[in-house]
């Protein structure tokens, strides 16, 4: 009875693979590609952190938080901006963000950092500043696209993190 079962499966095995090796052959001919969509090469040497991309002017802004480095590219990893405003001068976010800084219309950058609010032009020259009316809260983290401020009825939020 047990050489009977095994002989049926062995004979019903070998019958089916004769018969889907005797079909047609058909043509199949199918064309790979390969698209990178999501990566782009930034000759730079240092950390960065995203911060904010702006697909209509095809800009994306990134931080190197262990220089206090602002550096804004374009979708084909073209440096167009380095601003090192880590300084004493007058125009200086200091060395720590409070949170991830926004590309705006024409290329603008808006960041707030220990020393205030700040808004840049396209080439790093400084906007406009404001200075904090009282001493700003002691802040830990990094500014990334991850840590960003909202602005709600003129006041601005920032997201925290329960332990």
């Amino acid at each position: 009875m047990k050489l009977s079962l095994n002989f049926v499966f062995v004979s019903i095995t070998i019958l089916s693979l004769v018969l889907f090796s005797c079909e047609q052959e058909k043509a199949v001919t199918t064309k790979l590609s390969l698209a990178i969509t999501d990566s782009i090469r930034i000759d730079y040497l240092g950390l960065l952190d995203f911060m904010d991309i702006q697909p209509k002017s095809e800009r994306i802004l990134f931080h190197d938080r262990q220089r206090g480095i602002i550096l804004m590219t374009d979708f084909k990893g073209n440096q167009l901006l380095k601003m090192e405003k880590g300084g004493d001068q007058k125009d200086s976010y200091g060395g720590f963000l409070y949170s991830a800084a926004k590309i705006k219309e024409s290329d603008h950058i808006s960041l707030v950092s220990q020393n205030g609010f700040f808004e840049y032009d396209a080439k790093g020259n400084l906007i406009s500043h404001q200075a904090f009316s009282e001493d700003p809260p002691l802040l830990a983290g990094r500014a990334a696209a991850d840590t960003e401020l909202m602005e709600h009825n003129g006041l601005l939020f920032q997201k925290g993190l329960v332990a």
